[in-house]
């Protein structure tokens, strides 16, 4: 049974806009330091949220909306793309179809290391994958099956939907 979900509709976007997008929802909250901005505070949002409206979330409050609806437009803005306004902004099931180029579907997971490059080029940082993401430290651990079956297994709970696109062969 398929719980609902709200995502932002993918179609107008292109890897680059997703990465910009979660750049843009990085500067809300502030510097390095560990301080936050008000705005960001009063969101009540985790860093991987950026990420997350892409794949689905049980449930976003009405300032959360409006803030993915103004990061939306102001990424277009900020590439000078034709803004789609706001209709079909919000789907009921994701829409994601980025792949990573890198990845070669013929290789079984057993013979596969995570694509450290991949995990980066979103522009997460690194402590939001893993307390969000991975649930645990994911850039030395790959050195047994289990260990590769715990990072993907992460990947498909976040909600991505084919985590294999993270894997590339040893």
């Amino acid at each position: 049974m398929q719980l609902d979900k709200i995502a932002l509709n993918c179609d107008w976007f292109d890897f680059e806009d997703v990465v910009t997008f979660i750049t843009l929802m990085s500067h809300l909250k502030g510097g390095t330091q560990g301080s936050r901005t008000k705005l960001w505070s009063s969101l009540n949002m985790k860093d991987s949220d950026a990420l997350k409206v892409f794949l689905g979330m049980r449930e976003i409050s009405f300032e959360q909306q409006n803030l993915f609806e103004t990061l939306h437009r102001v990424t277009f803005n900020y590439f000078a793309k034709p803004d789609p306004g706001q209709p079909d902004i919000w789907l009921d099931s994701p829409n994601w179809r980025f792949t990573n180029p890198r990845h070669d579907r013929q290789a079984a997971l057993k013979d596969c290391q995570l694509d450290l490059e991949y995990v980066d080029s979103f522009g997460l940082a690194a402590a939001a994958w893993e307390k969000d993401v991975f649930k645990g430290t994911y850039k030395y651990q790959q050195t047994n099956e289990a260990q590769q079956f715990r990072l993907f297994v992460a990947l498909g709970v976040f909600g991505f939907p084919d985590p294999m696109q993270f894997f590339i062969p040893r």
